[in-house]
């Protein structure tokens, strides 16, 4: 028994013997075989550069894009996605370096093969403004082109609103008003008004359909003594300004108190009567307050700086109103006093001023709230002129929306303003208590 146990031992490491030597036969086979054939290359060819890139049919929002369609390797094939991108003057040239920075389209058209007629519209853009625009092509790799040909092209002004709708009756309900004087607009298009005899904010969809609403009289948190003013900021939170309780009261979009800051005095930080207010980019709150001056705190209330005083000068202020801050924390203020605008840079210098009292184009008689779109167009409620007045961010006039009355498209005495991304116009028309919305039109 002893003698077969061994002589099976050693059959047995006999063929575990064999087995490995098999395998590592067949291992440096396959070593070999990779060394001889490494299979097929990796595609290292990009599409070609589109060098016949050509823009038309600008409108106010949009611009139409023509191109040929390069290939997938250099000009052959059919590629795989395209890169559109574009860039307000804010960016010199688009290139290689910053094309990162620029903005991309959405909804961009899969490539057709190589050489064929290609077409695409881009849209979300705004008025009166320069854009750069560019376009690159990639494979499935993805390897990418070159970025294109640059094309520039300039959107024209936006001359003419029409009515759109309008919501809105005396008294407590739910869409009603006693005293509408404050409009804002958020990221998704909801316009908040704010009701200074009701002591409330009301949340409006787009198109006026009620959402929601909050305070109610009173000095305690989320209660309101009267507004005056009301912004929003990028997460949509919303700002109102309750002017006899001296303070400045934060909300989220839902209407949920969120913090206050403010009390009745002269030092920072402190309010002789706040007014208008306006979020910067750089979520920064900029307050007009009525005894000439503007002061800016953080999200949060804290104060930052403050600048000028009573009177009539460049950078003195007259019962200052309204506040509205462009995409490069430009700062405009318009003063009932004065009946005026005046420009300043973030930090509060003097940059330009327009406005005088009268009933012509460019004139106001008590000026209101304001507000600024996404290409730093001014809009101003022309308070006894009964209308909204719309200059470009040198103040220029460009056109006047309304006139005395109560038919659509008319005001009595409207006090605020607000602009969506879309650059459609609310106004919190407040002698007809009501909102009325514009659209521009072709």
């Amino acid at each position: 028994m002893r003698a077969r146990s061994t002589t099976s031992l050693v059959r047995g490491l006999q063929v575990s013997a064999a087995l490995a030597l098999t395998a590592l036969f067949l291992i440096a086979l396959f070593l070999c075989g990779c060394g001889e054939d490494e299979g097929p290359a990796a595609d290292g060819t990009a599409p070609a550069k589109i060098a016949d890139l050509a823009a038309g049919a600008p409108t106010y929002s949009s611009v139409a894009l023509a191109w040929t369609a390069p290939g997938d390797d250099g000009t052959a094939g059919q590629a795989s996605q395209y890169d559109i991108r574009y860039s307000t003057s804010s960016i010199t040239k688009i290139t290689e370096a910053n094309w990162d920075a620029a903005a991309r389209c959405t909804g961009e058209p899969m490539p057709k093969p190589a050489g064929s007629a290609e077409g695409f519209t881009v849209t979300d853009l705004f008025e009166g403004t320069e854009f750069q625009i560019a376009i690159k092509t990639g494979d499935e790799v993805p390897n990418w082109s070159r970025i294109s040909n640059v094309v520039v092209v300039t959107t024209p002004h936006v001359m003419n609103y029409e009515f759109v709708t309008k919501w809105g009756s005396q008294g407590t309900g739910e869409d009603q008003f006693e005293m509408a004087v404050a409009v804002a607009c958020d990221a998704a298009g909801n316009v908040y008004v704010g009701d200074a005899s009701n002591m409330r904010v009301l949340k409006f969809s787009p198109s006026g359909a009620f959402l929601t609403k909050w305070g109610s009289e009173g000095s305690a948190e989320g209660q309101f003594t009267f507004i005056e003013g009301i912004a929003t900021d990028a997460a949509s939170n919303v700002y109102v300004v309750d002017s006899k309780g001296y303070r400045v009261e934060k909300f989220n979009s839902d209407g949920d108190f969120l913090t206050e800051w403010g009390e009745h005095g002269i030092s920072p930080g402190k309010f002789g009567y706040p007014c208008g207010i306006a979020i910067g980019p750089s979520s920064n709150v900029y307050v007009a307050d009525w005894d000439g001056r503007v002061q800016v705190f953080t999200s949060n209330g804290a104060f930052l700086k403050q600048w000028g005083s009573e009177g009539w000068g460049n950078g003195q202020f007259e019962q200052p109103y309204g506040i509205a801050v462009d995409s490069d924390e430009n700062v405009y203020v318009d003063e009932c006093g004065n009946s005026r605008i005046q420009k300043f840079n973030s930090q509060g210098a003097f940059l330009a001023k327009w406005g005088t009292l009268g009933s012509a184009e460019g004139q106001m008689k008590n000026p209101h709230e304001l507000a600024v779109d996404r290409a730093g167009n001014v809009y101003v409620a022309d308070f006894h002129n009964h209308r909204i007045q719309k200059f470009d961010s040198d103040g220029n006039f460009v056109i006047a929306i309304g006139g005395y009355g109560a038919g659509d498209g008319e005001f009595n005495l409207p006090t605020g303003v607000g602009v969506d991304r879309s650059g459609n116009v609310y106004v919190a028309d407040t002698g007809n208590r009501r909102v009325q919305k514009f659209s521009p039109a072709p």
